[in-house]
């Protein structure tokens, strides 16, 4: 990763180290894989454009510290989920490679939107 990546188009109160480290998701998942083969959910990884990373004190809890990252990801017209759980709730629109053979989203693909 490049230490003059711009990253003024990246709110936050982390620093501009840290927001170059994890705001280039192509860099930081695709640049580290193991050799040339293509990994899992690469054409929607490099999709996605960070704007967004903060670190801040947890409501609940503000002895503990929790992190915001924010991304945005271009996919197709026509295609919606939602999806929640005890711990987000998560509203967006999907791409037919991120669904699986029933048209839902892809677990692999879950799991990789919610490990961002």
């Amino acid at each position: 990763m490049s230490s003059n990546q711009d990253v003024s188009h990246i709110s936050g109160n982390v620093s501009d180290e840290v927001k170059r480290f994890l705001g280039n998701t192509v860099d930081f998942f695709i640049g580290r894989r193991p050799g040339p083969l293509p990994i899992f959910g690469e054409s929607i990884i490099k999709r996605m454009v960070v704007n967004e990373i903060s670190v801040k004190e947890k409501a609940e809890e503000p002895q503990k510290l929790e992190g915001r990252f924010v991304c945005e990801i271009t996919v197709e017209e026509g295609l919606s989920i939602y999806l929640a759980n005890l711990s987000f709730d998560l509203t967006m629109d999907i791409s037919k490679d991120m669904i699986n053979r029933t048209g839902n989203v892809h677990g692999g693909c879950s799991a990789l939107l919610v490990d961002m």
